[in-house]
């Protein structure tokens, strides 16, 4: 076994090889998602409750029929974009400015953070963490929340971070802000056939 300060372990010439296919792997899987989570956006913009529900079976599909695994890089990969678009709209009043978010019920109302569920608070710090560039704290927040949840909430909750990106694009939109790369895909109405009723309730968004 050789092993050098800083650097992994090797063994039998394969020891760097084999960590290579692993990133690479996890590359690919994280781009998998990001893919598919910008269709999901694209369909919850429009109101394609059949698009939403196609993509987390294309998320388990990718992750080898893993739904936990899946929703949870699914869910890490919304909360960097959402990050980065809160960041990008802070930025147009300055860096000292704030971003008032808005929790909102299936029926719009708005919600006090401290007076929504257990997971609604755990999914929002994990947000503020993400935000404030404490990847650790986030990464630890989202393990605890999905670790205590049933599989239909783990699905609720991405939803919601569905809702909150879509929001967040909108505004980015309005704004004539870029978004991130990944989501240049989630451009809402542009093709009139894709077009279906909207969604009669929607999870807790960001408005």
């Amino acid at each position: 076994m050789l092993s050098v300060a800083g650097s992994p372990p090797t063994s039998a010439f394969g020891g760097v090889e084999a960590m290579g296919d692993v990133v690479n792997t996890v590359r690919v899987m994280e781009h998998i998602s990001a893919d598919v989570v910008a269709r999901m956006v694209a369909s919850w913009r429009t109101g394609d409750a059949d698009g939403v529900a196609d993509g987390l079976i294309a998320l388990r599909a990718a992750h080898g029929g893993d739904e936990v695994v899946a929703v949870r890089a699914a869910s890490r990969t919304v909360l960097r974009g959402c990050a980065v678009m809160m960041l990008t709209l802070a930025s147009v009043r300055g860096t000292r400015s704030l971003v008032r978010v808005r929790l909102c019920d299936p029926a719009g109302r708005e919600v006090d953070p401290q007076h929504g569920s257990a997971s609604l608070r755990s999914l929002f710090a994990a947000l503020v963490a993400t935000v404030d560039g404490d990847q650790a704290a986030a990464e630890a927040t989202l393990e605890r929340v999905f670790d205590s949840v049933s599989a239909a909430e783990r699905n609720v909750l991405l939803l919601t971070l569905l809702a909150w990106t879509a929001a967040l694009v909108d505004a980015c939109e309005r704004h004539r802000l870029p978004r991130p790369r990944w989501l240049a895909g989630a451009a809402a109405g542009r093709d009139p056939v894709l077009r279906r009723p909207r969604l009669r309730s929607v999870p807790a968004g960001v408005r």
